[in-house]
């Protein structure tokens, strides 16, 4: 699986913004160029993956967007031939961490593996964590007020949605929501439309 090996890219890294530039970084670095002939062939395998006569694709598709398209794919080919796999360092273990267990077998997968054994017995319901922390995150939590003061008569439907998920949906109508990210964006998508306050 990909994700359990870093990359390491020598070339990957120039120090550009985004990939474009990284690839310009790679291409000079490199030097990487384009023949004429190669412009030719990518035409000719152009024109017949399109199904267009070869005059016709130069027409709408002039040499130097060609070349470089040949670059960027020149300059991607070095970077993947170079990347190298490898498995990740294991984290050293920190003071009061334990080791991993291995997951509990199913019960049917028990079953299958030791016949023998007697099933085990049925254990006491786990004890519910007390109300109290949950109170407290209550507490914690900021509201804002929001009212409607707009109509939606005329807005497009997606702004009618936001403010009806608020629960808006005549002039005057007031909700309290929780301040977080969620509330946030939909309140920034009906801006003009509403008034915000603190609750």
């Amino acid at each position: 699986m990909l994700t359990q090996y870093s990359l390491k890219m020598p070339h990957a890294v120039y120090g550009g913004e985004n990939a474009m530039e990284n690839i310009a970084a790679i291409i000079k670095a490199e030097n990487l160029d384009v023949t004429d002939e190669e412009i030719e062939e990518k035409y000719k395998s152009m024109a017949e993956q399109y199904g267009m006569e070869l005059d016709m694709l130069k027409k709408y598709l002039d040499a130097p967007t060609v070349r470089n398209q040949l670059l960027n794919e020149k300059a991607i080919a070095v970077v993947v031939d170079s990347a190298k796999a490898e498995k990740p360092a294991k984290a050293e273990k920190t003071e009061g961490e334990e080791e991993k267990k291995p997951a509990k077998k199913t019960a049917k997968k028990a079953a299958e593996g030791e016949e023998e054994k007697k099933p085990a017995a049925k254990k006491a319901p786990a004890k519910k964590a007390p109300a109290k922390k949950a109170a407290a995150k209550k507490a914690e939590v900021e509201l804002v007020k929001i009212e409607l003061i707009h109509s939606l008569n005329g807005k497009v439907v997606a702004q009618k949605a936001t403010a009806e998920s608020l629960g808006l949906k005549r002039i005057g109508d007031t909700t309290v929501q929780p301040n977080n990210a969620a509330t946030q964006g939909k309140i920034n998508k009906i801006m003009h439309l509403i008034a915000v306050s603190k609750a």
